[in-house]
């Protein structure tokens, strides 16, 4: 079975929260073949657009962590090597690409799978490698994702010695209780030493990601994980509800605190910070003033940039008037790219209809909605567009038209992936984020290099 089957619907009531996470839009994708490589490798994308995010996957981990249901592997230097060749190749891929010109990246991210278990001199070696081919920003956002067992004092200085100017820490809480029962075998002392010497190596920006609704977990344990970003105020805050469906803490469930538990927490969490300081400029995002994550602002804010994804697993957003994933399975990617193919598994094309889509499904996980850029990327208005389901949405009390926004209210905030499958096309309606097939394991009759016919 391919990922273009749907597998799993993910049916909802009007006034049940969707736990899906949408973040790929459009969604549905077909098996790659040859015409669909070569038209990803020579197609340029909506001229209205000139930013572009890159990221870049490492899937390895110093171990896998209960919750994770991303593509990751614990590390093998053998391997490890052979990626890093892998990653550089594929990156040379799109030395020629046609929708290169006129466009500027803001924004590198190192995610995973662990970033920081990406050396720092391999970092500098894949930045000077983008930098060979693509506009880069003097003053581009240059993030490595860190797992606080991989990173230091001189960690931390060597990355920023070759170009890093932001790291976002995977505490996820500060309390050896909840460390324990998501599986992290780090502590709450290293949390808070591990964040510490972040915010004084003189990074431009230091975010962290908190999670909440962990097993047994009650209001006074997150009021006192609050408590303890207060004390430092890294510049950024990502706050994500655990989801243990598909996961190691799935058997777990009879743990996780109840719905209604949820969303007292994540009503505290964004009340909590925004008297600390700190605005909601995502969902599940905030920021001190001026210090907005560049990349999560590129992938989700409309109107989205570009977002070219490198390295196993990756998926690129929209780039080349297509967006696709890459085959997940490491051994496979390495294999593919050592062999001269793409390994781009399944994707499809953006035409018009998608990219006005596109631009309100993602967009409202940014609260807010503005018309008038809309009208100028499209010569259209939001409205006569998307009229019936913003009507819906206002009666529902989920979003507010203002003068020149359209805004996600507090009461629809907890829904925000309700909101954003309303603005679903045909083609897609009903159908579940890639990583709900079975694409984490799928490989492809075979590989295809590029322009061949």
């Amino acid at each position: 079975m391919g990922p273009e089957q749907k597998t799993n619907s993910l049916p909802r009531s009007e006034t049940e929260v969707d736990r899906e996470y949408v973040e790929a839009y459009p969604i549905n994708w077909n098996v790659a073949n040859q015409e669909l490589i070569n038209a990803i490798f020579n197609s340029r994308s909506h001229e209205g657009i000139d930013e572009a995010s890159i990221y870049i996957h490492n899937p390895f981990c110093p171990k896998i962590c209960a919750f994770c249901n991303f593509n990751v592997i614990e590390y093998d230097s053998r391997l490890y090597k052979n990626y890093l060749n892998a990653l550089s190749t594929e990156l040379q891929m799109y030395k020629n690409h046609p929708d290169i010109d006129g466009k500027r990246v803001t924004a590198i991210y190192f995610g995973g799978g662990t970033g920081s278990m990406m050396r720092p001199s391999d970092v500098g070696v894949l930045l000077n490698g983008i930098s060979d081919i693509f506009t880069v920003d003097s003053d581009a956002e240059i993030t490595v994702e860190c797992h606080p067992n991989t990173i230091g004092e001189r960690r931390f200085r060597e990355y920023k010695s070759v170009g890093v100017n932001r790291v976002t820490l995977g505490l996820q809480s500060f309390s050896d209780v909840n460390l324990t029962a998501i599986g992290r075998d780090h502590t709450s002392e290293k949390n808070r030493r591990i964040l510490s010497e972040a915010l004084g190596a003189g990074f431009r920006n230091v975010g962290m990601d908190l999670m909440y609704r962990l097993p047994n977990q009650d209001m006074k344990n997150f009021t006192q994980d609050l408590e303890a970003i207060a004390e430092f105020l890294p510049d950024t805050v990502s706050a994500y509800s655990l989801e243990s469906d598909g996961t190691g803490l799935s058997e777990e469930k009879s743990k996780i605190p109840s719905d209604a538990v949820d969303r007292e927490m994540f009503y505290l969490v964004g009340d909590y910070l925004k008297a600390k300081g700190y605005g909601r400029y995502m969902q599940p995002d905030f920021a001190l003033p001026g210090k907005e994550c560049r990349y999560v602002v590129n992938a989700w804010q409309a109107p989205q940039k570009f977002l070219l994804g490198l390295g196993a697993g990756a998926n690129t957003h929209y780039f080349g008037g297509h967006s696709w994933t890459n085959v997940y399975p490491v051994i496979e990617y390495i294999k593919a790219l050592h062999s001269g193919c793409s390994p781009v598994v399944s994707g499809s094309s953006v035409d018009i209809e998608e990219l006005k889509a596109k631009y309100m499904v993602l967009g409202v996980r940014g609260i807010s909605i503005k018309k008038s850029e809309f009208n100028g990327l499209f010569g259209e208005e939001i409205i006569h567009n998307f009229g019936p389901q913003i009507s819906g949405l206002i009666a529902k009390g989920w979003l507010h038209d203002s003068e020149e926004t359209f805004e996600v209210t507090r009461q629809g905030l907890p829904y925000i992936n309700n909101i954003s499958k309303m603005f679903y096309t045909a083609n897609n309606v009903g159908k579940p984020q890639p990583w709900y097939n079975d694409i984490h394991t799928f490989v492809p009759n075979k590989f295809y290099k590029i322009n061949e016919r």
